[in-house]
């Protein structure tokens, strides 16, 4: 019973919500059996641990004293879900304003109401002119409207103008347009983190030259996603054509959706870690004020808990910058953030971090010790913060046996890219090769240095430098 799709449709749903589907079947307008209401009672009263349950004891309590039938509790079970389905799809078209008026509007045109049609059409226009977010959504819903009002034009008696059917395709082509490149971006995105081959799109190269070639003749949304495709396929003029793009996205941050922007964002910092893996060191600063921007516009939280990847990104970020204190701070402060489950040893982990930029080796590496984490990007970066404190202690054995069993762990891992462990082996090959100097093995400076320059991809290259420079 638990495994039924019933059961866990039910688990989903908030207590806000299951009050609601309440109110939801005993209405008098659906006329529901009584028995799948009965039903839902039972099980409400288990909400939100279903896990007891047991067929043949909720048909006794449904239907004290009659022999189980498991054809009637799985036919009360359908009507409960279809009920439940009803639920979930009506409570989703009544939070969406704009599709309540679009129903009302053509129920009225039917109806042949005149006046109250150009009422509510003139009350959902005005709505759709005051919302600040022009995404993909918007232009859809104003087409829908456009849509709607020639539909009266059309057929009213007092038509006396043609119907504007440029502004309706206009709005059309708009909603096209920002769909069609938020999917190009996303799979651009993906090529070039993935590296591999482009997906195959009808028109996409000849619909973003036009976007281009026309770029301020559109929406905001349409500018933005043009310039993101165009510095993800530039390889000469991206940086010229990034920058363009990001002083749009700070400077009309309201004309998005949290969820764009959130997408534009994370483009524009996996092109500035791109760049910033390939040589490029002003790129850290920039990672840095772009994760900040995303801080103030609370895009790093997932639901009401702050993103773990995020949490340790911003945190590397500000110590490669030498940072120190901001470190601190934001540690603290966003740490009652995190989810409750692994709060502790991400705490850990990041504090860790810290202390070893403030020197407290030892102490760090107590932390660290207690941290064990599922997640591979933990693991690794873990396992790369204790190869630091062996090479800082010059604890040889320990340094040079973690530098094994880690690049070893590294190539075995399958749910990261190939760029991403090659960086990682590269910082293990660079810091072993620093470190023979460093304890008086090999004395091969200009050969370790070489390695530095050519080590590309590589994860904390100014750590590696910095240790270089120090011999």
């Amino acid at each position: 019973m638990f495994r039924s799709q019933l059961i866990r449709l039910l688990v989903t749903l908030s207590p806000k919500e299951i009050k609601n589907f309440n109110k939801f079947l005993n209405s008098p307008i659906f006329n529901i059996h009584q028995d799948t209401i009965r039903l839902f009672e039972v099980l409400e009263k288990a909400y939100p641990d279903f896990s007891a349950i047991e067929s043949e004891t909720l048909f006794e309590k449904l239907f004290p004293g009659q022999p189980y039938k498991d054809e009637v509790l799985r036919t009360l079970r359908k009507y409960l879900l279809g009920r439940l389905k009803d639920f979930l799809a009506y409570q989703n078209w009544q939070q969406q304003p704009q599709n309540v008026s679009l129903s009302l509007l053509e129920d009225l045109s039917k109806r042949e109401s005149e006046d109250d049609f150009v009422k509510e059409f003139k009350k959902s226009q005005t709505s759709l002119n005051r919302t600040p977010i022009q995404d993909s959504d918007h232009f859809l819903i104003e087409f829908h409207l456009k849509k709607r009002w020639i539909d009266y034009e059309t057929t009213s008696i007092k038509r006396q103008n043609f119907p504007d059917l440029e502004s309706l395709v206009t709005a059309l082509d708009h909603f096209y347009l920002a769909e069609k490149l938020q999917f190009l971006a996303s799979d651009l995105s993906t090529q070039r983190i993935f590296k591999r081959p482009p997906s195959k799109f009808i028109l996409s190269q000849e619909i973003l030259n036009h976007v281009l070639a026309n770029l301020k003749s559109f929406p905001m949304i349409i500018q933005v996603y043009g310039l993101a495709c165009q510095f993800m396929t530039e390889e000469e003029n991206g940086e010229e054509t990034f920058m363009k793009f990001r002083g749009l996205l700070s400077n009309h941050t309201r004309a998005f959706s949290n969820e764009d922007l959130s997408n534009l964002y994370i483009y524009a910092i996996n092109f500035a870690n791109q760049g910033y893996l390939h040589g490029k060191e002003n790129y850290l600063q920039l990672m840095f004020e772009l994760y900040n921007e995303m801080l103030e516009l609370d895009l790093l939280f997932e639901g009401k808990t702050f993103s773990l990847n995020n949490y340790k990104n911003l945190t590397t970020l500000g110590l490669r910058l030498k940072k120190l204190d901001w470190v601190e701070d934001f540690i603290e402060t966003y740490k009652v953030y995190l989810d409750e489950e692994n709060w502790e040893a991400v705490y850990n982990y990041n504090l860790a971090h810290l202390y070893i930029y403030q020197g407290k080796y030892s102490e760090a590496l107590r932390l660290l010790q207690e941290v064990s984490f599922l997640d591979s990007f933990y693991q690794l970066s873990t396992k790369m913060l204790q190869l630091k404190i062996y090479f800082e202690q010059k604890d040889v054995e320990m340094f040079f046996t973690l530098s094994k069993t880690f690049e070893t762990h590294v190539k075995r891992q399958k749910e990261i890219t190939e760029h991403r462990k090659t960086a990682f082996i590269n910082f293990i090959k660079t810091a072993k090769a620093i470190f023979r100097i460093k304890i008086g093995e090999k004395d091969n400076r200009e050969k370790t240095y070489e390695l530095i320059q050519q080590s590309i991809p590589l994860i904390e290259k100014e750590w590696i430098k910095e240790q270089y420079q120090s011999l």
